[in-house]
Order: structure tokens, then C-alpha cells, then sequence
């Protein structure tokens, strides 16, 4: 769903909370800004979807960020394999 919101393709604005966070070292190379999840004070704050999907976004490669709302299911599936070969060996 982030993947639709960022490229347009449904009408919903998921950075209404979320915020871009200050650039750090490691992010130098990185084009794509890092997102901070927004405040939350309570539990059932930190399963809305804004607080959710920051960690999970920031993860991806920047391959990922950069493909068409079409590319990115069959892009995706490619990376979690890549993922999963790598922590069985």
C-alpha cells in the first residue's frame, strides 16, 4: 500500500504523519530520505499503519523505491527470497 501511495496510484496521503528525518551518516549515498515514524503514545498508536510502515520502508533497497507500482510486486517477491537464501545458509 506505501508503494501506491508514494507512486500515485491510490488517493491517500500517507506522510500526513509521518515525517522525513534528519539526514545521517550512513545515509549519505542513499538519494531517498529516510522517514521517522509519527509520535505515539499508546500501544494502539504504534499499530496504526503511519507508525507501521516506516521501519519497513526505510529497509528496502533503493531499487525498490525507485520501480513503477507495477514492477514492485514481482521486485519484491525477487528480494524476499534474496533475503531468506541468505539467513538459511
Amino acid at each position: 500500500m506505501t508503494k501506491k501511495c508514494e507512486g500515485g496510484a491510490i488517493d491517500f496521503n500517507n506522510r500526513a504523519r509521518i515525517t522525513v528525518r534528519r539526514q545521517l551518516r550512513g545515509d549519505a549515498n542513499d538519494r531517498h530520505q529516510r522517514l521517522q515514524p509519527p509520535p505515539a503514545r499508546s500501544v494502539f498508536g504504534q499499530h496504526a499503519f503511519s507508525f507501521r510502515v516506516v521501519q519497513p520502508w526505510n529497509d528496502l533497497p533503493p531499487e525498490l523505491k525507485d520501480c513503477t507500482v507495477a514492477e514492485f510486486p514481482s521486485l519484491f517477491k525477487k528480494h524476499l527470497w534474496q533475503v531468506y537464501s541468505e539467513c538459511d545458509q
